[in-house]
């Protein structure tokens, strides 16, 4: 057996395991673990409960919890070469649709607006210590709930549009991708098409990935000097 083939092999196990074993029992602790979230926060009565900070959590939550169950369904689309398993439903048109429009696009949208609710939990947490804020972190904090989570979906909605032109449904080749990736080699796009199809998902990863990592990193390492800043202040006191 040559090195690529071994590597090939190789590669082929990963996406087995990962497919057929890590990514449903990831989503099952995904789905497990925001419920709980959920009825704990729903099911506690006290008065801070109701504070911001919780309601932002109980948002993320939902958005989690409909992110991972988009993701388990999604092994109808999953057939495996050697027939270990084969979804009953995979490569019908009803199994490629659900993989253009709930996971690609829906899906991104949920994983999207997820993420820059986490970023207002951690505004939100970082308020909570101290007195003195930064001004545009304190007016993001006093924006109302509903006006931020309209702003946050429809952003989603708009940078996740990329997602619908991802997928092709394959109707021309039988037992290859269903769907057929716009960017692989057996679609018939034009080299000028796939640059702006790669413009597009760039675009979207910079503001799923990039941007919302700096912020993250950024408001946590704001939070952590402000609350180092507080504890030595009442220290000296």
């Amino acid at each position: 057996r040559t090195t690529a083939d071994t590597l090939f092999y190789q590669f082929i196990t990963i996406r087995f395991l990962f497919n057929y074993f890590l990514n449903p029992l990831a989503c099952l602790i995904c789905l497990i673990t925001n419920l709980l979230i959920i009825l704990i926060i729903r099911k506690n009565k006290k008065t801070d409960m109701k504070d911001q900070l919780y309601k932002y959590m109980s948002i993320n939550a939902y958005l989690n919890f409909f992110y991972c169950l988009i993701h388990l369904i999604d092994l109808i689309n999953v057939c495996n070469r050697t027939r270990f398993y084969c979804s009953s439903l995979y490569g019908t048109y009803f199994a490629q649709y659900y993989k253009i429009m709930f996971v690609s696009f829906l899906g991104n949208i949920f994983k999207l607006s997820s993420n820059y609710t986490y970023l207002l939990i951690i505004i939100n947490r970082y308020m909570l210590i101290g007195k003195k804020h930064i001004n545009l972190i304190e007016i993001i904090s006093e924006t109302p709930l509903k006006l931020l989570m309209t702003t946050i979906i429809l952003a989603s909605i708009i940078l996740s549009m990329s997602k619908i032109i991802e997928f092709k449904v394959n109707d021309d080749y039988d037992y290859y991708d269903y769907p057929l990736w716009v960017l692989g080699a057996r679609t018939t796009y034009d080299s000028t098409s796939k640059i702006m199809f790669i413009l597009l998902f760039v675009v979207y990863d910079v503001f799923n990935f990039l941007f919302y990592s700096i912020l993250s990193i950024i408001l946590d390492i704001l939070t952590i000097l402000k609350l180092k800043k507080t504890l030595n202040e009442k220290i000296k006191m």
